[in-house]
Protein backbone atom coordinates (compact mmCIF):
# COMPACT_ATOMS: atom_id res chain seq x y z
CA UNK A 1 0.00 0.00 0.00
CA UNK A 2 1.41 2.91 -0.94
CA UNK A 3 1.15 6.48 1.13
CA UNK A 4 3.22 9.24 2.80
CA UNK A 5 4.51 9.15 5.94
CA UNK A 6 6.04 12.56 5.74
CA UNK A 7 6.82 15.53 3.29
CA UNK A 8 9.42 14.23 0.63
CA UNK A 9 9.42 10.24 1.92
CA UNK A 10 7.93 7.64 -0.49
CA UNK A 11 6.92 4.56 1.47
CA UNK A 12 6.15 0.92 -0.84
CA UNK A 13 6.01 -1.69 1.00
CA UNK A 14 9.46 -1.89 2.88
CA UNK A 15 11.16 0.28 0.25
CA UNK A 16 11.86 3.83 0.95
CA UNK A 17 12.72 6.45 -0.98
CA UNK A 18 13.67 9.92 0.78
CA UNK A 19 13.76 12.65 -2.16
CA UNK A 20 15.41 15.94 -1.75
CA UNK A 21 13.27 18.43 -1.36
CA UNK A 22 11.50 19.24 -4.79
CA UNK A 23 11.38 22.39 -5.88
CA UNK A 24 8.58 24.87 -6.40
CA UNK A 25 6.86 24.21 -10.28
CA UNK A 26 7.84 27.02 -12.16
CA UNK A 27 5.40 28.87 -14.54
CA UNK A 28 5.14 27.74 -18.08
CA UNK A 29 3.30 29.31 -20.66
CA UNK A 30 1.61 27.09 -23.56
CA UNK A 31 3.77 27.64 -26.33
CA UNK A 32 2.89 25.88 -29.70
CA UNK A 33 5.23 24.90 -32.21
CA UNK A 34 5.02 24.71 -35.65
CA UNK A 35 4.52 20.94 -36.94
CA UNK A 36 8.00 21.56 -38.98
CA UNK A 37 9.63 22.23 -35.80
CA UNK A 38 12.13 19.77 -33.96
CA UNK A 39 10.87 18.16 -30.85
CA UNK A 40 12.40 20.15 -27.81
CA UNK A 41 15.10 18.39 -25.80
CA UNK A 42 14.51 16.90 -22.56
CA UNK A 43 15.63 18.06 -19.36
CA UNK A 44 16.80 14.61 -18.29
CA UNK A 45 18.08 11.53 -20.00
CA UNK A 46 15.40 8.71 -20.93
CA UNK A 47 17.29 6.20 -19.03
CA UNK A 48 16.45 8.84 -15.81
CA UNK A 49 13.20 9.95 -17.05
CA UNK A 50 12.19 6.42 -17.16
CA UNK A 51 14.10 4.35 -14.32
CA UNK A 52 10.56 1.54 -14.05
CA UNK A 53 11.92 1.00 -17.75
CA UNK A 54 15.77 0.63 -16.90
CA UNK A 55 15.01 -1.82 -13.96
CA UNK A 56 13.09 -3.91 -15.92
CA UNK A 57 15.66 -4.27 -18.82
CA UNK A 58 18.14 -4.97 -16.38
CA UNK A 59 16.53 -7.89 -14.78
CA UNK A 60 15.24 -9.00 -18.43
CA UNK A 61 20.05 -8.59 -18.79
CA UNK A 62 20.70 -10.58 -15.54
CA UNK A 63 17.62 -13.06 -15.81
CA UNK A 64 15.83 -11.92 -12.81
CA UNK A 65 11.93 -11.47 -12.31
CA UNK A 66 11.29 -8.24 -11.28
CA UNK A 67 10.28 -7.13 -7.92
CA UNK A 68 6.74 -5.49 -8.21
CA UNK A 69 7.35 -3.26 -5.25
CA UNK A 70 10.16 -1.77 -6.88
CA UNK A 71 9.03 -1.81 -10.37
CA UNK A 72 6.13 0.44 -8.73
CA UNK A 73 8.48 2.43 -6.56
CA UNK A 74 11.15 3.63 -9.50
CA UNK A 75 7.91 4.39 -11.60
CA UNK A 76 6.93 6.92 -9.24
CA UNK A 77 10.85 7.99 -7.84
CA UNK A 78 12.72 11.36 -9.42
CA UNK A 79 16.00 10.25 -10.06
CA UNK A 80 17.64 13.64 -9.71
CA UNK A 81 16.07 13.97 -6.34
CA UNK A 82 16.56 10.64 -4.68
CA UNK A 83 19.05 10.74 -1.84
CA UNK A 84 17.95 7.66 0.29
CA UNK A 85 16.97 4.53 -1.28
CA UNK A 86 16.47 1.83 1.58
CA UNK A 87 15.56 -1.52 0.31
CA UNK A 88 16.04 -3.63 3.02
CA UNK A 89 13.69 -6.53 3.84
CA UNK A 90 12.49 -6.81 0.06
CA UNK A 91 14.61 -10.29 -0.87
CA UNK A 92 16.10 -7.97 -3.82
CA UNK A 93 18.65 -11.56 -4.22
CA UNK A 94 22.44 -11.92 -5.35
CA UNK A 95 21.29 -11.31 -9.06
CA UNK A 96 18.30 -9.01 -8.47
CA UNK A 97 21.01 -6.88 -6.58
CA UNK A 98 22.75 -6.20 -10.01
CA UNK A 99 19.34 -5.03 -11.81
CA UNK A 100 19.07 -2.18 -8.72
CA UNK A 101 22.83 -1.30 -9.05
CA UNK A 102 22.27 -0.04 -12.46
CA UNK A 103 19.83 2.11 -11.01
CA UNK A 104 22.08 3.39 -8.44
CA UNK A 105 24.19 4.62 -11.06
CA UNK A 106 22.01 6.45 -12.77
CA UNK A 107 20.88 8.72 -9.04
CA UNK A 108 23.36 11.32 -8.92
CA UNK A 109 22.42 12.54 -5.68
CA UNK A 110 22.22 9.11 -3.50
CA UNK A 111 23.77 9.33 -0.25
CA UNK A 112 22.85 5.91 1.41
CA UNK A 113 21.58 2.50 0.28
CA UNK A 114 20.00 0.11 2.57
CA UNK A 115 19.65 -3.23 1.20
CA UNK A 116 19.95 -5.25 4.52
CA UNK A 117 18.01 -8.02 5.06
CA UNK A 118 17.88 -9.11 1.46
CA UNK A 119 19.19 -12.79 1.00
CA UNK A 120 22.96 -11.17 -0.30
CA UNK A 121 26.10 -13.64 -0.22
CA UNK A 122 29.61 -12.29 -0.06
CA UNK A 123 29.49 -11.77 -4.67
CA UNK A 124 26.72 -9.51 -4.21
CA UNK A 125 28.53 -7.38 -1.26
CA UNK A 126 31.52 -7.35 -3.79
CA UNK A 127 29.47 -6.75 -6.79
CA UNK A 128 27.67 -3.92 -4.64
CA UNK A 129 31.08 -2.76 -4.07
CA UNK A 130 32.70 -2.57 -7.60
CA UNK A 131 29.74 -1.42 -9.22
CA UNK A 132 29.60 1.82 -6.71
CA UNK A 133 32.73 2.84 -5.50
CA UNK A 134 33.34 5.58 -8.09
CA UNK A 135 29.74 7.17 -6.92
CA UNK A 136 29.98 10.85 -6.73
CA UNK A 137 27.87 11.27 -3.38
CA UNK A 138 27.42 8.02 -2.07
CA UNK A 139 28.86 7.65 1.68
CA UNK A 140 26.62 4.41 3.72
CA UNK A 141 26.12 1.36 2.02
CA UNK A 142 24.12 -0.92 4.72
CA UNK A 143 24.16 -4.77 3.60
Amino acid sequence: VMGKERAGVMRVGEAVVDPVAPEPPKERKEEVAPRSAAPAAASKPAAVENMKAVYVAACERHGVSTNSLLEQMFAEADASSLRELDLSKNYVGNRGVLAVLEICKLLPNLQSLNLHDNGLRNDAALAIAQSLVDHPMLTSIDV
